[in-house]
Order: C-alpha cells, then sequence, then structure tokens
C-alpha cells in the first residue's frame, strides 16, 4: 500500500530550503532510477520533488533569499533535460490520444510526473511510457 510522500502541508519555507539543499540530488536519484528501470522508485521521487516544488512556489525567489540565505544571495536549482527524459505537453498529448489541457490535468493530479518551467510543463517521458502500457495492460 502506497503512501503519500509529503504532507500537503509542507511550509513553503521549509520546501524551498529542501530543494536548495537535496532537490538536485533527490531530482538526479529519480532521473538514475529510471534509466535504471526501477520505475516506482523513480515516479515516488519524482512526485516528491513535485510536490516540494508546489509547496516553496508560493514564496517568491526574494522571499526564500531573505529567509534563508543569511548573505542575502539564494542558491537557484536550474533543472535540465541533458538526458532526454522530459517532453513537451504538446508531445505527451499526441502520444497519449489526448489533448495538452488532459496532459495537464494528469500532472496537477500527480497521475502524469512532470515539472513546471516557468509557466510551461515539462513532461517525464517515462511515465508518459507507464501510462500508455498501464492502458494497454487495462
Amino acid at each position: 500500500m502506497a503512501r503519500a510522500l509529503l504532507s500537503a502541508s509542507v511550509p513553503p519555507l521549509a520546501a524551498a530550503w529542501l530543494l536548495r539543499e537535496v532537490g538536485g540530488q533527490m531530482r538526479q536519484a529519480a532521473e538514475d532510477c529510471a534509466r535504471l528501470g526501477v520505475l516506482d522508485v523513480a515516479r515516488d521521487l519524482f512526485r516528491a520533488h513535485a510536490q516540494l516544488r508546489a509547496a516553496a512556489a508560493q514564496l517568491s525567489d526574494e522571499e526564500v533569499a531573505a529567509a534563508i540565505s543569511a548573505d542575502g544571495s539564494a542558491e537557484t536549482e536550474v533543472a535540465s533535460d541533458s538526458a532526454g527524459l522530459e517532453i513537451s505537453t504538446a508531445d505527451a498529448a499526441m502520444r497519449l490520444g489526448l489533448t495538452r489541457e488532459r496532459v495537464c490535468q494528469l500532472l496537477n493530479a500527480g497521475d502524469l510526473l512532470g515539472r513546471k518551467s516557468g509557466k510551461a510543463w515539462r513532461v517525464h517521458a517515462p511515465s508518459v511510457d507507464d501510462l500508455i502500457e498501464s492502458r494497454r495492460a487495462a
């Protein structure tokens, strides 16, 4: 039985601190698990990372910098797609035979894994493949 990885009540400042301290390692571990085929663990790590990002997004960069950094500067996490694991919502929609709006709904519900890049979503391609496989099996 699966348990929620993070409480919905993670304070935004705590989430921002966690992202700054371990967010990059969490995302790298998720990508490594996905490459190795350990998809359940990868999915859980990507979901936890997304939950932290959502909670931290409630604060502005300035609020995080002022609250966390003693010297007033803030480190920023730069997520990259160096392994080619991310696709656009349009690509995901095409692969799934859905609309972009429905893909965004699935992302917001946690049924697809992804991250926000500005206002746009970047979709974790292996989670699209997992959804396609689960639909075939059903």
